[in-house]
């Protein structure tokens, strides 16, 4: 069996989650950092992470959405 490596950072994309209960949306963008091996003639995902570039917070509790935060990381909270 013969293995190669390489590694590979894909296009950015973006997450959303949205609590309804706190009445918030919080959206990350960023980039995959994937690691390829190839086993037996076929390329295989041996690794993979979301690497973070930015946030926001959005509050959705009156008529207009107002933001909470804005940055490259969330605050350590107190």
């Amino acid at each position: 069996m013969r293995r190669f490596f390489f590694g590979f950072r894909s296009l950015a994309a973006a997450l959303f989650l949205i609590d309804t209960q706190a009445q918030r949306c919080t959206q990350f963008a960023g980039y995959y950092e994937d690691e390829y091996r190839k086993e037996d003639g076929a390329w295989k995902i041996s690794a993979s992470r979301f690497v973070v570039s930015s946030i926001l917070v959005l509050d959705l509790s009156e008529s207009l959405a107002q933001c909470v935060f804005a940055g490259r990381a969330l605050p350590m909270a107190a």
